[in-house]
């Protein structure tokens, strides 16, 4: 209880040393004393430390992805490197807690791949527009260009 009020009571940079600086500092002077249990406190604020930096790269990944994946889309033509067909299929999953083995279906899938002037795409598309494409053939597609990045990707195509 003291524990949690002491918490609650202290800004977030004091938290944050509370959980990660001190358990170090702590060990370490316990180490250095002979105590190796204090290599305990040491891990555990590695641990926390490489924890809170993993999270804030994957939060800044994805912030970095939606600015960079919203610019405008414009119509080019592009050409179309492959097409494949996946067919329909099914998978088993193993619950462990009830020793039973789950079927997962899986439908038929249809993909196209396009390429524009840097940008290579393989795309889903419906049974009736795979039939129609070939390889080599050229299409209009749509395209974004990447506001940080200045990647060209392609989301869609016009059949």
């Amino acid at each position: 209880m003291l524990l949690y009020q002491k918490v609650m009571e202290v800004p977030m940079i004091e938290f944050l040393k509370f959980v990660t600086i001190d358990p170090i500092t702590t060990g370490l002077k316990d180490v250095m004393e002979g105590d190796w249990s204090g290599l305990f406190g040491v891990s555990l604020g590695l641990i926390t430390i490489l924890t809170i930096v993993s999270i804030l790269s994957v939060i800044c990944l994805a912030v970095y992805e939606i600015i960079d994946t919203r610019g405008p889309t414009t119509q080019e033509r592009g050409t179309v490197t492959n097409t494949r067909h996946v067919p329909a299929h099914m998978t088993m999953i193993y619950n462990a807690a009830t020793k039973t083995s789950t079927p997962i279906f899986h439908p038929p899938r249809w993909y196209a791949a396009f390429s524009v002037k840097g940008a290579h795409e393989e795309l889903c598309t419906t049974e009736n527009v795979f039939g129609q494409l070939e390889q080599g053939d050229q299409m209009d597609v749509l395209v974004t260009q990447g506001k940080l990045s200045k990647k060209k990707r392609i989301v869609g195509f016009a059949a």
